[in-house]
């Protein structure tokens, strides 16, 4: 299993000092499709805040993909790239949220076309992480648009954006995925 992951390791963690790697928490975030998860961990200060129209805060670490049919679960998944020797000390995450090809309700996802059910607060105590989120592949999708800078986008017309009104993100995946962004 191992030797058909895809890595990705970052080093760019070598200019800061141990107080502040300390004092960031490691965050695990995953896509979680129908035939492939992507898992990342990255490194995020404690007061770090997503703005609008600028990249998400913190530094990926370590990326790595992963064929969901040698697998038996999400879980299994996630055990074994913790458990990859990786050069990160202590790579254990304090949040986790993972992005799933499916609907989420309660916390809880069953795949689109993998018998799969996944259960956030059981991976939350059985990997004990601290919090684990479960959102549905598009949800995250459009809270990812909103970190879009304008030369990131594609117009498709000469439309004028107004401010807080609501997006469409529309695309196709395991299935075909909408999310609506409206105004907070």
């Amino acid at each position: 299993r191992l030797g058909i992951t895809v890595s990705r390791l970052q080093t760019s963690e070598s200019g800061r000092s141990a107080a502040q790697k300390s004092a960031e928490k490691l965050v695990l975030s995953a896509d979680c499709g129908g035939t492939t998860t992507r898992l990342m961990l990255y490194r995020v200060a404690p007061d770090a805040a997503v703005l609008p129209k600028q990249r998400a805060p913190g530094t990926l670490l370590r990326e790595e993909k992963y064929p969901n049919i040698l697998f038996k679960s999400l879980k299994e998944i996630i055990e074994v790239f913790l458990s990859q020797d990786s050069g990160i000390r202590d790579p254990q995450p304090t949040v986790a949220v993972l992005a799933l090809a499916g609907i989420v309700l309660n916390n809880q996802c069953r795949f689109t076309n993998l018998d799969w059910v996944v259960d956030g607060n059981e991976l939350q105590r059985d990997l004990n992480i601290g919090k684990v989120e479960l959102i549905n592949d598009f949800v995250a999708q459009g809270y990812g648009m909103l970190t879009l800078g304008d030369d990131e986008v594609t117009r498709l017309n000469d439309a004028t954006p107004h401010r807080g009104a609501p997006m469409a993100c529309i695309g196709a995946g395991t299935g075909f995925g909408p999310c609506f962004l409206g105004p907070a």
